[in-house]
């Protein structure tokens, strides 16, 4: 259950309030990713890539505050739990349904459930109200090697961290890296916030 803020004590009153005046109060950044280790451990434990990615995504963002700030009907309020919400392509189809699971503890039992969540799920969406609380908007442009994203937006009040990456390349060096975007509203988080995800990221990625 989303909780109020307590704006007049909380100190982001000035920021939020200053960026509350925008009509799009969105900052993003796009960097390359290194996910040498990450691709090949998936392939060796027969696991997505994708839903891989996306879990150690949430696990770089929980432990930053800001990423669990939301609007709802024009206040501040935190939710508890990130939850990926994942668009996926099913075999042979160039349409995409938006897959949402809740997080498991072990990346190889998420990318199992996401997995089966995929395969059966019929419609486009498939999500609880307690699920919309906590969503991160996940996606991936395997085609292209991007330098930059621009995300559609619901409007000022969308307060929901969006992720994309792109296409992978090896370099010279021999490691894998990808593009990886991110944007987030300037009311709830800054880009401190946004650098100290990137880090824990490329941390946790780094370790696999």
């Amino acid at each position: 259950m989303a909780q109020p803020i307590e704006v007049k004590n909380w100190d982001r009153r000035e920021h939020y309030a200053l960026f509350s005046g925008q009509k799009f109060p969105y900052l993003g950044v796009t960097w390359r990713v290194d996910v040498t280790n990450l691709h090949r451990w998936c392939k060796e434990n027969a696991v997505s890539f994708y839903y891989a990615l996306s879990w150690y995504t949430i696990r770089a963002m929980e432990p930053i505050e800001n990423f669990h700030y939301r609007i709802v009907d024009g206040k501040p309020v935190r939710v508890g739990e990130l939850i990926p919400s994942m668009t996926d392509l099913k075999p042979g189809s160039e349409l995409f349904h938006i897959v949402t699971v809740e997080m498991e503890p072990e990346v190889t039992a998420f990318c199992r459930k996401a997995t089966a969540k995929s395969a059966a799920q019929s419609g486009l969406l498939d999500q609880t109200d307690e699920q919309m609380e906590g969503l991160i908007y996940v996606s991936s442009l395997p085609w292209v090697d991007f330098t930059g994203v621009l995300n559609n937006r619901e409007g000022p009040d969308d307060g929901t961290p969006q992720v994309l990456w792109g296409k992978y390349s090896r370099g010279a060096d021999g490691r894998l890296t990808l593009p990886y975007s991110i944007d987030a509203n300037h009311r709830l988080m800054d880009g401190l916030h946004l650098g100290r995800f990137a880090e824990n990221l490329q941390r946790l990625l780094d370790e696999v």
